[in-house]
């Protein structure tokens, strides 16, 4: 229920975030715990690729960290 923004950095595939802000709402119990978790995966983030429409974001070690894909998109 929160709005984000960060910095980030994009050199090739390499990738990092700056300190998320964020809005401060009210928001229930579970939800709140859902945003932290996708900020804290966001700050271990260090490569990117895109490829046939999805997004995959991974650690240092290569471990996927997010994907994501356009609404819509089956794969």
């Amino acid at each position: 229920c929160n709005r984000f923004s960060a910095s980030y950095t994009l050199s090739e595939t390499q990738l990092s975030f700056g300190q998320a802000a964020s809005t401060r709402m009210a928001c229930q119990e579970a939800l709140m715990e859902e945003e932290q978790r996708f900020l804290d995966a966001l700050a271990r983030v260090a490569q990117v690729q895109l490829e046939n429409g999805i997004l995959e974001l991974t650690d240092a070690d290569g471990t996927l960290v997010l994907k994501a894909s356009r609404q819509g998109n089956t794969q």
